[in-house]
């Protein structure tokens, strides 16, 4: 009887050990699927955002009878969301307050780089 009893503690023990150890590769492979599930969309995101454009600058002078408009619409590009928004972006590269430009000056132009 005694033999019976220990070999029945002995076979709990070992089911109790196996199941410890089906638990901790549970967690394991939780663990892994949640880190993979993080880090994955985390590159994707990065390879979108280095196909945009960046924004560079160019020096340009100003010739008798430019005007914002004039220079804006030769920069332009898509990436301003309209025209009036880009010459908005070069007063403000500029410091400007007014819409008067003077011949012979320099302007600081915002352009966007094809990558």
């Amino acid at each position: 009887m005694e033999r019976l009893n220990a070999v029945r503690r002995y076979g709990r023990r070992t089911d109790k050990k196996l199941w410890n150890k089906k638990l901790i590769i549970a967690f394991v492979a939780a663990t892994l699927v949640l880190v993979i599930g993080l880090i994955i969309p985390t590159k994707i995101a990065y390879a979108n955002q280095d196909k945009q454009n960046e924004r560079l600058y160019k020096t340009i002078e100003i010739k008798q009878g430019d005007s914002l408009w004039s220079i804006a619409k030769e920069n332009y590009t898509e990436e301003c969301n309209s025209m009036n928004d880009y010459i908005y972006l070069i007063k403000k590269c500029n410091s400007l307050y007014v819409d008067e430009l003077t011949a012979g000056c320099y302007l600081v132009v915002p352009y966007y780089s094809a990558n």
